[in-house]
């Protein structure tokens, strides 16, 4: 899966919210992205990476939605190794802590 639930289209991606694999294989690993998956963009600063959604993809292009207003972006296949990041679907959002509530780990016992 390719949503992360915490980001709109648009939003800056930070380092653990994307995967950076080396230029052999991310050819083939964004082969394997298609309409409506979601992956990161490089902006036109060239530091910074975009939230962004595949609209159309062709095998030599892949255009994406790159903000809520409907703007996008071609990227030709000779940039996708540069230019598109993969999102990093193994990251885990834990709920924000509740200080009033009681810790989830604070009834285990400590057995050391």
């Amino acid at each position: 899966d390719t949503f992360l639930p915490h980001l709109d289209i648009g939003d800056i991606a930070t380092p653990q919210d994307s995967i950076m694999i080396q230029e052999k294989s991310n050819s083939n690993e964004i082969d394997s992205l298609q309409i409506h998956d979601f992956a990161f963009i490089l902006r036109s600063d060239g530091q910074s990476w975009t939230y962004a959604i595949i609209a159309d993809r062709h095998a030599d292009s892949i255009l994406f939605v790159v903000d809520t207003e409907g703007s996008t972006k071609m990227l030709l296949r000779k940039h996708w190794s540069t230019s598109v990041r993969l999102v990093n679907s193994l990251k885990t959002y834990a709920a924000p802590h509740n200080p009033t509530s009681p810790s989830p780990v604070s009834h285990l016992k400590d057995d050391t």
